[in-house]
This record gives structure tokens, C-alpha cells and sequence, in this order.
């Protein structure tokens, strides 16, 4: 009697349940279910961007995209959003806002920001900043957790140093760092080389230091857009080492093949308390640009 009873309890709710769930023009929607909006870089590992200075005017992408997570995008959606405070990059110098609007189109599930970001207005060395947040959409909702992405910009140059011989120059030096022209010999014959694999140059002879004119001392440096910088592994005979940075002049020197100059300091233990020199060397008229 128990079992028919049950039977008869289960019978009488089936109508019920069904009902909830077929009532005509209604749709259960479950959260997996809800279109939303989203910044690819807010989830990317990484934000910074590297663009190629070429000097030539030109606007690049900045990389902001927006996406749509559905299976579905049959109407489009318009999305808006805004340039956050926190922003470094100043609008209109290191970047432009093309609008603050943008429609991913019915069919499509991506769509780029309107901005670009203009590398000749950044220097070497430069980091910035643009911070995007989103701040509505039509036919989605914003992603809760990634509404805000933070894009880091800098810039690289191509390598633009002749490599071969070179020669060291006294005269017609530019002084990049108000150090005094040091002990660099004129006319001395030097070469210079590159490790495309570390991007470092070489110098065979930096002629920089206490005893640059009677010992040989070879300096590493890498260039970043005609802004050099010596690395720490460089160094001269007795413990004397030197670090320093720089300015690669193109066209500059006596043959107009270029002109690296160097602004050294130097730890002069045998002097007393060290000084600063700078020193330039001119490249020849055949050195290789090709490499």
C-alpha cells in the first residue's frame, strides 16, 4: 500500500514541475550561460609591450582587445570604456585615444581598442603606462574580474652601429654628461664587434681608465635606440674597472659613418678618489651595417 501510495504522490507533482519549466515564452538561464565582456591583457601574464622606434611618424596598436565569452553573437555588441587615472602615458604624446567606443560584430567574438601608441615620442630607457577600464557594454555584461588591463610600453631600435674598425677621436667630441675629455689617444685603430645573441657590442680597446695607454682593456655595451651603457663585466687591468654610458651619433665622426662616445667613470685607485672621462671613437668609411 505504501509503494502505490508513492506512486500516486510522484503522479500528481509531475504536472506541477513540468509546468514550471514549459510556461510558453520563458527560458531558465543558468550563469555559464551569460555573455560577457572582457580585456585579453587583464588575465595575460604579462602587459608589456615593445615597440620599434623608426622615427618615420608612425602609430602602432597599442594591443588592447576585447572579448566576447558566448557561443553566440547574433546582434553585435557595443562596447565602452575609459582611460584610467593610474596611467603614466600622457594622451596625445606617448598615445592617442581614437574614441572610446567599439563593436565587436555580429559573428565575430574580438575586437581591438581605438588606440595607438607613437613610439618616436618615447625614449630609451622610458617605461609607461595605459590603463583601460570598461565601463559598459549592449547585449552583455561587463566581466567581473577582468574589466581593467594595464598595458606597459617601451620601445627597441634596430641595431644601427657599424661594426669594424673604428678609430679613437679627441677632437669634435659632444660631451653627453659634463665629464672632462680624458685618456683617450688619438688616432689609436680599434674595432668593434657584435654578439646578435646577447645583442652586445665590443669594443677591443676601450682606451678608458688609469693605464689605458699602456695596457689593452676591452668594453661590452649595448645600444637601446643611440643610448649606450656599458655592462659590468667590462673592465681594465689591476682592478681598475670602469662602467659608463653613451650616445651612438649616426653619420657623425670623421668619415660620417658614425660616431660612438663614451662617458666613462673610472675607480682610479692609483690616482685617489677616481674621475670621469669621455672618449669617442670614429668609425671608418667601410664598416658593415650589415649584420
Amino acid at each position: 500500500m505504501k509503494n502505490i501510495f508513492k506512486s500516486i504522490m510522484i503522479l500528481a507533482l509531475v504536472p506541477v514541475m513540468t509546468g514550471c519549466f514549459d510556461e510558453a515564452g520563458s527560458e531558465i538561464a543558468f550563469p555559464g550561460d551569460v555573455s560577457q565582456v572582457e580585456l585579453n591583457a587583464a588575465s595575460a601574464a604579462s602587459g608589456d609591450f615593445t615597440y620599434l622606434r623608426e622615427n618615420i611618424g608612425a602609430e602602432l596598436d597599442a594591443g588592447f582587445v576585447v572579448t566576447l565569452t558566448s557561443t553566440a553573437n547574433t546582434g553585435g555588441v557595443e562596447v565602452t570604456f575609459e582611460l584610467d587615472a593610474s596611467s603614466t602615458a600622457t594622451e596625445g604624446d606617448q598615445f592617442n585615444l581614437n574614441g572610446t567606443t567599439v563593436t565587436i560584430p555580429a559573428g565575430e567574438f574580438t575586437a581591438p581598442l581605438p588606440i595607438t601608441v607613437n613610439p618616436d615620442n618615447i625614449e630609451a630607457g622610458e617605461r609607461w603606462t595605459i590603463v583601460v577600464n570598461l565601463t559598459g557594454a549592449t547585449g552583455a555584461e561587463l566581466s567581473p574580474n577582468f574589466s581593467t588591463a594595464t598595458h606597459t610600453v617601451q620601445i627597441s631600435c634596430p641595431p644601427n652601429i657599424g661594426i669594424g674598425n673604428y678609430v679613437t677621436a679627441t677632437a669634435g667630441i659632444p660631451d653627453p654628461d659634463g665629464c672632462a675629455t680624458g685618456f683617450a689617444y688619438s688616432g689609436e685603430a680599434v674595432t668593434v664587434t657584435y654578439d646578435a645573441g646577447t645583442e652586445t657590442y665590443t669594443v677591443s680597446d676601450a682606451d678608458i681608465g688609469y693605464f689605458s695607454g699602456d695596457y689593452t682593456a676591452a668594453a661590452d655595451f649595448v645600444n637601446i635606440c643611440d643610448r649606450l651603457t656599458i655592462t659590468p663585466n667590462s673592465g681594465a687591468p689591476y682592478g681598475i674597472g670602469f662602467t659608463g654610458s653613451g650616445i651612438f651619433i649616426p653619420g657623425g665622426g670623421a668619415n660620417g659613418t658614425g660616431q660612438i662616445v663614451f662617458q666613462c667613470y673610472y675607480d682610479a685607485t692609483y690616482a685617489g678618489a677616481g674621475a670621469t672621462e669621455t672618449v669617442a671613437y670614429d668609425a671608418a668609411a667601410d664598416v658593415n651595417f650589415d649584420y
